[in-house]
């Protein structure tokens, strides 16, 4: 029936109705900012795609996505290191230095979490690592089950990558 209405197709409704949303945002931001620098954010939006690619085959795409899942990491962190600090605060300090870990949802066969460490030992190979830290840790933690990188993202805050 839609056939019949549409000779076409469904595909070039869509197409239409997602052009004239792009023209009635062009209007309003050409309104709210004024037509140069609407043009000028339009012309950059346009040009993105074309600069991804060519960073891709410059850097190589490996290098590309973790730099990117890197600065993820780090906005992610960024986003919740309020509601980390209060809750690091809250642990008394009288047991030695702190070890909080905050999980991250995500990959069930690639885990990742922020870690605060306050004595930062989990940067430290295994064999330098003292008996105390692997006591905060867990002998059944994943840090001694699984290999683990390390990123530091500020002052005692790590993100963690398992890989299992």
């Amino acid at each position: 029936m839609l056939g019949s209405v549409f000779p076409l197709g469904l595909p070039l409704v869509f197409l239409a109705l997602l052009f004239g949303f792009v023209l009635i945002a062009i209007f309003v931001l050409v309104r709210a900012i004024g037509a140069l620098r609407a043009f000028g954010a339009i012309g950059l939006a346009a040009c993105a795609p074309y600069c991804l690619i060519g960073a891709g085959a410059f850097w190589g795409w490996q290098t590309l996505v973790s730099a990117s899942l890197r600065f993820g990491d780090y906005a992610h962190f960024q986003l919740n290191r309020s509601s980390y600090d209060k809750q690091v605060d809250a642990i008394p300090t009288i047991n030695g230095p702190r070890f909080v870990r905050f999980e991250w949802p995500g990959f069930m066969l690639n885990p990742n979490e922020v870690v605060f460490d306050e004595s930062d030992e989990v940067v430290l190979p295994e064999d330098q690592r003292s008996e105390a830290w692997k006591e905060r840790v867990g002998i059944r933690s994943e840090y001694y089950a699984c290999r683990f990188g390390v990123q530091p993202v500020a002052k005692h805050y790590y993100v963690i990558s398992f890989s299992c």
